[in-house]
């Protein structure tokens, strides 16, 4: 048993329950969700995950920010697809510390038009030389040392770049989530991703969930309302 914010509206202990998750949420190209700022986003130097599960054929711009913040004076950083130069191969790259272009890169065929689990992880929070990976569909993908803080005080953006309309996201999304303080898989040990169709278990250290069922607002805890421009509900 889980205490969690039920899915379907009601709050409180309940039984653990799985999907399916029927829905996900389409982008196209010129649309976006975003969330208002809460201390819960608010990494510092300690450990978090970020995952989704995405679908893309490739369309629009080689930079496409899937989950983002932006804060001028402190916290920047943001997950999406990136191309390097055009004879590069395609891939994941989650940045941050823009001044430094700090990043962790991961290289894969993005563009097959397939649902693919994409996970960002901070895998301990001394503060120094903390590793970050990202994972694909529960592999290893790539790895960076990081001993930066992201603070800051701005919001969530899920589908373009927090500051500006550039850097739109096409495809498709479900299962958005922010996990504070907590590394959900660590090493570079194989895992099985949770499903494409499951309603997540949440728990207290889950501060953004987005599976886009029915709605887009955040399903965790924190209960935070989404400002939707133009995203719409389709069939997974």
């Amino acid at each position: 048993m889980t205490v969690r914010r039920n899915i379907y509206g009601t709050s409180g202990p309940i039984a653990d329950t799985k999907g399916p998750n029927t829905k996900c949420a389409y982008f196209d190209g010129s649309s976006h969700i975003s969330f208002p700022f809460n201390a819960g986003h608010t990494f510092g130097n300690g450990k978090f995950t970020i995952d989704f599960w995405m679908k893309m054929d490739g369309s629009g711009d080689i930079g496409q920010q899937i989950v983002n913040r932006f804060d001028a004076s402190a916290d920047q950083w943001y997950i999406g697809r990136y191309l390097q130069l055009p004879s590069s191969p395609e891939g994941i790259r989650a940045e941050w510390n823009f001044t430094e272009q700090i990043k962790v890169e991961a290289f894969f065929d993005i563009i097959d038009f397939k649902w693919h689990h994409v996970a960002w992880v901070r895998e301990t929070g001394t503060g120094t030389n903390d590793v970050m990976r990202i994972y694909i569909d529960g592999d290893s993908y790539g790895t960076t040392l990081c001993s930066d803080q992201l603070v800051g005080t701005s919001g969530i953006y899920i589908g373009r770049m927090a500051w500006g309309a550039l850097s739109f996201y096409i495809g498709y999304l479900t299962n958005a989530r922010i996990v504070k303080g907590e590394a959900l898989w660590t090493g570079s040990s194989s895992f099985t991703p949770p499903g494409l169709y499951d309603i997540y278990d949440i728990d207290s250290n889950t501060t953004l969930y987005c599976p886009f069922l029915y709605d887009f607002d955040d399903h965790s805890s924190l209960n935070l309302s989404a400002t939707n421009d133009g995203v719409v509900l389709v069939n997974i």
